[in-house]
This record gives structure tokens, sequence and C-alpha cells, in this order.
């Protein structure tokens, strides 16, 4: 007899599932994690990650957008020139579009993020309930073993952060859409899919597979006619096409916004959470957001001791059913081939155990592609993550005896609380943190903020310091704006936004509707110099401004003399102060310098205009025999890397026609770090400008 032999859900009202559902959320929501607070739209206090905080930034700003536009979720002011919408954002599609129509009668600032996440807490335990139904027509077992679904660690380290993608309940309706028995559901399946589309790519990623699956098992079945086979093509083309209208390839090729890539340990679902109590392996997960595969003490007790319960009793079912019809059962091979397929893409080509490296695989760049688009890839575990799950609690219903089952699945269920309840005291610590969304104080803000339609940082990074308190700003005064955490970006307008910045700041040309954030000490020297006669240069906040026309609003404040505009000295690369140089392309600064993190990178350097100078750089490359090519005002040159690590040495002769030269640095393809999962191209160490005039000196600092 099959695991899927009875659909206890058909014996009991929806309505009375969706009665416990709200039960077991609202309980989880309100009791256990003490997430109230986050009810209240007006209060944004108690966002303390930079996550949630670009999620909400990117729906204030999506509120300003016009009502019709195409792509739907266009949101050209946070991100300007970078081409953002709230799906890069990750501000849940589906809600900001709802919610757009009705902005103006919304209070400033309005989140709903609390309320998905009760949602989300609902809907998990209404799927987890219905998918344990399958087994079992007793309400008690489904609801205990609904519990250990909505305990994971896995759903938890969601909460408070990453809240679209802890949408994890599409996951356990595509698995129950699957293993119901109930036919091709194309209807069902379309709904799903487009639902998912709507909220996050990562969780499409899932759920697509899945159904792919699905359809193979009814091709086995014999289920799929020539109408089956045509309406799924429909949903492919028209889940695409929804895709296009939520922007999904606005940046077209645009890599991911950050270098970095997750991978999955081989002994992940083992390995304890870092609020677990049960400390039997090492805390081995790379990030705490996606690493973390932990199944809970109470999930594995469950799973190790029905296990062992079913070798015990051999194959005598202790409570016998009858043999359901065989078209009923759902074939597992095709879901089981998904789910492992999508498991060993987790765990990525840097196979590890318990934090060690094991080996480190090649694959083809096409996979390297999708590695790109899916840097989280650790988070493709969680149909596995959840399949294991569901197979220990109907294992346990299979195993035990009926007047044992209750109890059983009870006590794992407290074991399990006892485990991860540290857990939930780590997010209510994190609710009582200081929130990330705070207001500028100097009252020049407001000036700003009055009389101009843009800022922007030059140069412009991805989640770069304090980007929050600007990306808030801006929101809160309806301001276009180029600094905030987006999940792509646009290598080519990245690219072209540089450029023109360098431009900008080298010849004085400055957007009057713009206001300049220049983090850098060198560049902002040089846009001081270059300013015209009505512009003002401030620092407000400790952050350094240029105020183009600004002698209308307010007056020159003083500040020190400026600085000279030109050092032949070395300029290193392993500290912040000279970060400022580092337009786009390139990784935070190592004890050592910077890495680029794809294949084309630009920095600027301070030069004397109008000489023809020297331009020298200390660099190195992971790898043996590689090029790279670099463009300096206008002219070529071509770099060679022939031994892997080794240093490098190269000086160009150029003629400077600004303070700042314009440096682009492309690189014959990138490699991966096997520390750290990230994309590089080569090493930078130090650069210097020298007068072309003056002899030739060792190119050390």
């Amino acid at each position: 007899m099959s695991l899927v032999s009875l659909d206890g859900a058909r014996r009991h009202p929806r309505l009375a599932i969706w009665l416990i559902a709200l039960a077991l959320g609202a309980a989880l929501f309100f009791g256990w994690i003490g997430y109230a607070r986050t009810l209240d739209p007006r209060n944004v206090s108690w966002i303390s990650h930079e996550d949630p905080a670009t999620h909400l930034i990117g729906w204030e700003q999506y509120r300003n957008a016009p009502l019709v536009q195409y792509p739907i979720t266009k949101n050209g002011l946070y991100g300007l020139e970078l081409s953002s919408n709230v799906v890069f954002s990750d501000s849940i599609p589906i809600a900001a579009i709802a919610l757009r129509p009705l902005s103006d009668l919304l209070p400033q600032p309005f989140q709903y993020l609390g309320w998905w996440v009760l949602l989300s807490c609902v809907l998990q335990a209404y799927w987890a309930v219905r998918l344990v139904l399958l087994r079992t027509d007793r309400v008690r077992d489904a609801v205990l073993g609904s519990l250990l679904f909505i305990t994971t660690p896995v759903l938890l380290e969601r909460f408070g952060g990453q809240t679209a993608v802890g949408s994890h309940w599409l996951v356990l309706w595509a698995l129950w859409l699957y293993l119901n028995g109930r036919g091709v559901q194309l209807r069902a399946w379309a709904v799903l899919l487009v639902l998912t589309v709507s909220i996050h790519a990562y969780l499409f990623a899932m759920v697509g597979p899945i159904w792919a699956a699905h359809l193979v098992a009814c091709w086995r079945q014999r289920q799929l006619g020539r109408r089956e086979v045509a309406l799924a093509a429909a949903t492919v083309l028209g889940v695409v096409a929804w895709m296009h209208v939520l922007g999904y390839f606005m940046i077209g090729k645009g890599a991911a916004a950050a270098a970095w890539r997750s991978n999955c340990d081989l002994l992940a679902f083992l390995a304890p959470a870092a609020g677990a109590r049960q400390r039997w392996l090492p805390v081995i997960y790379n990030d705490p957001w996606d690493g973390c595969m932990y199944l809970g003490a109470g999930a594995i007790a469950l799973l190790v001791g029905s296990a062992a319960a079913w070798l015990v009793a051999g194959r005598r079912r202790a409570s016998p059913e009858p043999e359901p019809p065989r078209p009923s059962r759902p074939p597992w091979t095709p879901l089981v081939i998904v789910v492992i397929g999508l498991a060993l893409f987790a765990i990525t080509n840097d196979v590890k155990l318990l934090g060690h490296h094991v080996v480190n695989l090649p694959f083809p760049r096409t996979l390297d592609r999708l590695y790109e688009m899916f840097r989280g890839a650790a988070r493709l575990m969680w149909p596995a993550y959840y399949l294991v799950l569901l197979s220990a609690v109907w294992l346990a219903i299979r195993a035990w005896p009926a007047r044992a089952v209750t109890w059983v699945i009870a006590a794992a269920v407290l074991l399990q609380l006892y485990d991860v309840t540290p857990e939930t005291r780590i997010k209510r610590t994190e609710l009582a943190a200081p929130g990330v969304l705070r207001e500028p104080t100097d009252p020049v803000w407001t000036v700003l903020g009055e009389h101009y339609a843009r800022i922007v940082s030059v140069p412009t990074h991805n989640r770069q310091p304090d980007w929050p308190l600007f990306a808030w700003f801006a929101a809160r005064h309806r301001m276009g704006t180029n600094i905030g955490y987006l999940s792509r970006v646009d290598p080519v307008a990245e690219a072209a936004v540089a450029r023109a910045h360098i431009h900008a700041i080298g010849t004085g040309t400055y957007d009057p509707d713009t206001v300049y954030y220049v983090p850098g000490a060198e560049v902002w020297n040089i846009a001081r110099a270059t300013m015209g006669p009505e512009d003002v240069a401030l620092i407000a906040d400790g952050f350094r401004l240029i105020v183009p026309g600004g002698r209308r609003w307010m007056a020159q404040p003083p500040l020190p003399p400026l600085a000279p505009l030109w050092t032949d000295q070395w300029l290193t690369f392993n500290q912040p102060d000279h970060t400022g140089l580092l337009f786009s392309g390139w990784s935070w600064w190592e004890s050592w310098g910077t890495w680029s993190i794809g294949p084309r990178s630009r920095i600027t350097l301070p030069a004397p205009a109008n000489q023809r100078v020297r331009v020298s750089f200390r660099w190195f490359s992971p790898f043996s025999r590689r090029r790279a090519r670099v463009q300096i005002a206008g002219q070529r040159f071509d770099v060679a890397f022939p031994i892997r690590d080794q240093e490098v040495s190269s000086s160009f002769e150029v003629d400077a026609t600004t303070p700042l030269l314009d440096v682009e640095i492309d690189v014959a393809g990138v490699v991966v770090r096997p520390d750290n999962q990230s994309t590089v191209g080569i090493g930078l160490v130090a650069a210097r400008v020298q007068l072309a005039s003056e002899p030739v000196q060792d190119l050390s600092p």
C-alpha cells in the first residue's frame, strides 16, 4: 500500500482546516515569536535588518510611480538608471501591486511586512495540515504533525528578515498538488505558478520543477491527453508573459548584486541552528539566512525513531487500511529526481562536510550563469527539507500502533519546541534592536528634500554603507536615488552611471536637480575644486555633499582648506580610505586589497589635469595565463598574468585631460573563489599616478 493511501482532507470541511490553521498560525505569530507589534502598518521601528528595510523602501518609492506603466512594477525612483522595480527590492510584488491603487488612502509610511508574515504562518499551517491528512484521517495527528512544519528553524530564520522568500507555504502547496493523487490539476497549478512568480523568484525555481515532475508523473499514468498538453504549454507561455509584465527581464543579462554565493553542507539537516539547544554537531552553515537547514531535534528524533519502529515491525501495518486503486497513487520517481536535482544545485560544486571543503568540482560556464542568477543556491534545498520532514510524520503514522501515534508525534513536537525556542528569543531581541530606518538630523536635509528631485552617490555601490539612511530619506521626500540595496543590478547601466559621474566630477557639470553624496575624500576634494560659484559643498551629519545651485537656499558653510588634488604616492586598497575611488565592479576591501567581481570594473584616479602621466598598478590574478584589457583616457593596453596569485606590476602612459582619470578594466572571464563561492576577476593591491617626465621608480609602495 502506498504512503499516499488516504486523503483525510476530503473527510473534513475546509472551513475546519482553515480555522485550525488560523489558530496555529496566530499562536506561532503572536505567542511564540511575539510579532504582534509588526502588525501596526505605521510602525517601522522594528525593522532592524537591511532586507526588510529595502522591502519597505522599494514599496514606499513604488507608491510614487505611475498607476499605468510597463512593466507594472517599475520603480524608477529607487535605483534611477539602475532600472529597479519591486521585484528586485523583494517588496512582495503581488502585495505592492494590489495596494498601489489605494496608496493615497494609506498612511505615510505604510508597511505590510508584518501582515505578510502572519499570513505566511497561517498558510504554512494550513498546507501542513492538508499534507499530513493525505496519510491519516485523524485530525489531532495532522495538527500535531503540522506543528513541526511551523516551528522549523529554516522558516524561523526568515521572519523579520527575508519576508517574501519566507513564503514556504508555496512549496508545501506544490508538494500537496503532487501527492494528492487527483490527476493533472492544471488550473490549480496555473494559479500556484502565477502566484509564486508574483511573490519571489527563488520559490518559483522550486515550485516550477515540482510541477514539471508532476506532469511527468501524469504522463506515466496516461493522464496527459492533447488537451492537457496544450493547456500546460499555455500555462508556460502565460507565466512567462506575466514575468514580462512584472519586470523580471528589465535588466536583461544583469548580474547579481553581489558576487557572494551560498551553498549547503552535506550534513546541513543535522547541524544545529544558531539558537538551537542541541549541539551534537557544530554550527556549520556559512551564513545566517541561507545555509541553515537544521531539521530540529524533534523532527530528527521522530524520523530516526519511526524508521527503527518500521524496521522492527517489518512490513506489517500498525493500522491496516484498504488498498487504494493503483491510478490514485502518484509515482514518486519524478518528484524524487527533481528534489535531488535541486538539492545537488544547493550543495554547489564546492562540496562541504561539517564546514570543511571536500572537493571543488569544475562545471561549465552555463551552469555558472545559473548560479549568478540564484546566488542563494542553498535555498533550493527547501523542497528536499520539507519532503524529509513530511516523510518523518508519514512514517510515524505508518510505523507506530494507532494508539501510540499521537503520543509519539506529540513527544517529537515537545522536543522540537524545547530545541528551537531559543531561536524565538533571538527574533524577539531583533525586534527590540534599534531600527535601521533612521532620519538625518541636520536641518539642511529638510531644505534638500524640498528643492531637489534626486540624491545620488558618487561612486554608486549597491548596499553601500549607510544606504538605509539615504534611501529612506529619499523615499520620505519622494526623491529618486541610486543608493539602495537591490537583488539585481544592470551592469551596463551601472557602468554608464559611473562614466557620467566621473565626467560630472571631473568637469564640474552637475545636474541642477541632483544632490551628490561623495563618500571618498579624494573625489570629494576634486568635486569641491571643480564646482561652480553657485554650488555649495557641505558636510551634514558627517556626510560629504555637493549641492548644485545651493547658494539659492543656503550659504557656503566653512570647510577645511582644499587638499592637493593629486599626489604621486601609492594608493592602497586594503583599507576604506581609498575605496571611494572604486566606482563599479569591486568587492569590499580586504587585508591585502580588493577583488574585482565581474568581467568589467571601473576605477578613477586623481591626476594632474592637462599633463602626460604614468599610471601604475600592482595586481594579480587567481588563475594562471590570464589576460586583461585596460582602457585609460581612451587608450587601450593589454596586461598578462602568467602565474597564479603572483603580483604583477604594470605601467601605462596617457594624457590626463581632467583631474580624474577614468580607468576601465576588462578581464577575460571570472573565477569562483573556493572560500566563499564569490566570482572574482583580478586582485587590485595598489595604484599610482606620476608625471610621465619623472624617472621610472621601483613599483613598490
